[in-house]
Order: C-alpha cells, then sequence, then structure tokens
C-alpha cells in the first residue's frame, strides 16, 4: 500500500504543477541527450587520434635536422645539425636494440603517364620503411632488400593518386616518369 499510495502522490503533484513538471522532465532529457551526444563525440574524437597515431607507426622515434639549444664539448651554440645517409648505418651500429631505420627524403616531383602528368609529393625510404610505418597495401608488394641492393626503382603511389593518373590502365609493371628518372 505504501508503494500505491507514493506512486499517487507523485502523479498529484505533477498534475498540480504541470508546467514546472514538463519543464524539468524537458531539462532532463535534454541533459541526457546532450550528455551521450558529447560522450559519443569524445570516444570518437579518441578512436580517430589513436588510429592516427598508430598509422604514423608504433615505438618509433623520428629524427629531424636541426639547431643546437646549448653549448656542448666546446662547441657553440646554435650549430646546425644535418643527419646525413652515414647516420643511419651509424645509428644501426651503435644502438642494438634498433629493430628497423629508414632515412626518408621528401620532395615535390611531376609524375608523368602516357599524356597525364600531375605533381605529387614523394619520399624516397628504405625497405624498412613500411614495417616502421605500419604500411599495407591493398595490392602488389612492398620493395624488398634486393630492391635496394641491386638499385631498382619501384614506385609505391596511394592509391586515389593512380585513380586520377593512371586509369584505366594496370598498375603493376606500369612505367611512369618520375621527374625525368624513368620508373617501372
Amino acid at each position: 500500500m505504501r508503494i500505491g499510495s507514493l506512486i499517487g502522490g507523485s502523479i498529484s503533484a505533477l498534475l498540480a504543477q504541470k508546467r514546472r513538471s514538463i519543464t524539468t522532465i524537458i531539462s532532463l532529457a535534454w541533459a541526457v541527450a546532450c550528455f551521450m551526444l558529447l560522450m559519443s563525440y569524445g570516444q570518437g574524437f579518441d578512436v580517430a587520434l589513436r588510429e592516427g597515431f598508430f598509422a604514423i607507426g608504433r615505438n618509433i622515434v623520428l629524427m629531424y635536422s636541426g639547431q643546437t639549444s646549448e653549448q656542448r664539448g666546446g662547441m657553440r651554440a646554435g650549430r646546425n645539425i644535418i643527419i646525413e645517409e652515414s647516420d643511419v648505418e651509424e645509428i644501426r651500429e651503435a644502438v642494438p636494440l634498433v629493430a628497423a631505420i629508414s632515412p626518408e627524403l621528401q620532395q615535390n616531383v611531376t609524375v608523368v603517364s602516357g599524356n597525364r602528368q600531375q605533381e605529387y609529393m614523394v619520399r624516397a625510404v628504405r625497405p624498412d620503411y613500411e614495417r616502421i610505418r605500419n604500411i599495407r597495401l591493398a595490392a602488389g608488394r612492398w620493395m624488398n632488400a634486393d630492391d635496394d641492393h641491386y638499385g631498382r626503382r619501384v614506385a609505391i603511389p596511394k592509391f586515389n593518386k593512380l585513380l586520377y593518373c593512371f586509369l584505366p590502365k594496370t598498375f603493376i609493371f606500369l612505367e611512369v616518369l618520375v621527374s625525368r628518372i624513368c620508373s617501372l
């Protein structure tokens, strides 16, 4: 009987103060909806950030040329430090825990195939780059140590760039001209 009287009292209070009751119910529903919206937005943002960071690579250290900020070892502060390709081998020998290392050179080049041409930013990398940067190819193969050893030129363009520049041709063993350097 207590529960019945409690429910009846609640209904009579809601009916006695209709405007206040409706305003309270609407504000509570609005608060719950906003909370759910913000939580889902935050979770989506978190997933997007994690995917973006994992696309760069896991357990990765990026090094860039730069300038010293302090004076060390008798050398002046503000010296330019330029990373060279020989530094890659020195790091590989000096730090045995480095599992993979690859220099990355970037440059804008003109890519020509048949009668089409387009300018793209390209990266020159070594075969270990795939493992470092979590790159997965939908088709074809990544370059390997033999390609690097024999100096084979391998182009691995992004798929959306392929669609624009090379359709409807096949993509495997396609001859392209990259800034006056012929690649297969």
